[in-house]
């Protein structure tokens, strides 16, 4: 994979929230598929690039940070809409 790019602090924070929140959410992802899920944590890997943790129906999957071009929270009233990674 490329080399890692990290994330804006704000997108990071609103990542940051939704975990600690369990807000489940809708990602947007550069190959062009959409996945959801329940984001657990963000780990930090030994190359120092950044993984969300997302819980899925059936299996726990991890999606590198700089691979996300958006993010859904899907519950209501979430204390964010739609952020758009740049």
């Amino acid at each position: 994979m490329s080399t890692y790019k990290i994330l804006d602090c704000g997108i990071h924070d609103h990542l940051e929230l939704a975990c600690i929140r369990s807000y489940p959410l809708s990602l947007e992802l550069k190959d062009q598929k959409s996945v959801t899920g329940t984001p657990l944590n963000i780990e930090t890997r030994q190359d120092k690039s950044e993984y969300l943790i997302l819980q899925q129906e059936l299996e726990t999957i991890s999606i590198r940070l700089d691979q996300i071009i958006a993010f859904t929270p899907l519950t209501q009233n979430a204390s964010f809409g739609r952020i758009i990674v740049k």
